[in-house]
């Protein structure tokens, strides 16, 4: 065995075998090497993680799981689905404007414009539509005749949209399947809003409309057209009162009861009917027409 030594007369070194010189020098070359390659932090991803595949970068590969990949493909990829619309106004200039003021939300689509409710109908049957916009005075047939066949023989849902606001309209249009009923005079906004309850299965009606009915009634006690035997007497003495127009406020006030047992009545109330919306138990109390008119076709 050899060894090295170094003497000055300053300091003595002492002697150093070879192998020790060389792990040494290997160790220190080593980690010089190790300095410059990527340094391997523990990777902070919450998905899958999967084994170092690429030894050579030595780069953490994070495998997303299948699901979440597919996720937000279907996020990046997925189209909004767009509510197709018909509008039926004798008027032009409505209808061309209605159109372009609901195409410029991204959530409708204006399949077509017509003239009158016969082609809306038409149409209706014809086409895939969701919501059928519709004035009351058309010629040829008008707005609640139309709903009363759009209604019946199409999966579209019949909304008036009208100037008119004549309870006689309104009664006939609720009657013969209208999901809606609004007056043009409401600010866009307004009647986005009401498409979209409308096209998610709820029915709205403005409440100047059932004011007009109320207006009719005031000073007399509404005639009811209903089977008064499926209800008890409270639930008759709160459907009246509803068909007045009072609030639930208003009803509670006026039996001395709380407003939350009003609620509860009102639900007892949509569970023997399969109503909805207050109003429809308005409508109902004075027409008699139950949930065939609120779920057609």
């Amino acid at each position: 065995m050899y060894f090295i030594s170094a003497q000055t007369p300053l300091l003595q070194i002492p002697k150093i075998p070879y192998h020790t010189i060389y792990h040494t020098l290997f160790f220190f070359l080593f980690q010089s090497i190790q300095s410059t390659r990527p340094h391997r932090k523990e990777c902070s991803h919450k998905a899958e993680r999967t084994k170092w595949k690429d030894k050579k970068q030595n780069v953490c590969q994070v495998q997303f799981s299948y699901n979440e990949k597919k996720k937000r493909r279907s996020r990046r990829g997925k189209r909004m689905e767009k509510i197709k619309i018909v509008i039926a106004d004798d008027n032009s200039f409505i209808r061309e404007g209605l159109k372009i003021i609901l195409s410029s939300y991204e959530e409708f689509e204006v399949m077509a414009t017509v003239g009158n409710g016969k082609e809306a109908a038409a149409y209706c049957r014809n086409q895939s539509v969701d919501i059928a916009l519709l004035d009351v005075r058309m010629p040829e047939m008008n707005g609640v005749e139309a709903a009363k066949i759009i209604a019946a023989q199409t999966s579209a849902k019949p909304m008036i949209l009208t100037t008119f606001d004549d309870d006689e309209y309104i009664v006939d249009a609720l009657r013969n399947g209208a999901r809606g009923y609004l007056l043009k005079n409401n600010d866009p906004e307004k009647i986005r809003d009401a498409i979209k309850s409308v096209y998610n299965g709820n029915s709205i009606f403005q409440d100047a409309v059932l004011d007009k009915i109320k207006s009719n009634l005031s000073g007399r006690e509404p005639e009811p057209k209903i089977d008064l035997k499926k209800f008890t007497e409270r639930e008759r003495e709160i459907m009246s009162l509803i068909a007045k127009g009072f609030s639930n406020k208003e009803i509670a006030k006026t039996l001395y009861i709380s407003e939350g047992t009003v609620a509860n009545y009102i639900t007892s109330i949509f569970g023997k009917t399969g109503l909805e919306h207050r109003t429809q138990i308005a409508v109902y109390y004075l027409t008699g027409k139950g949930n065939e008119t609120w779920n057609p076709g």
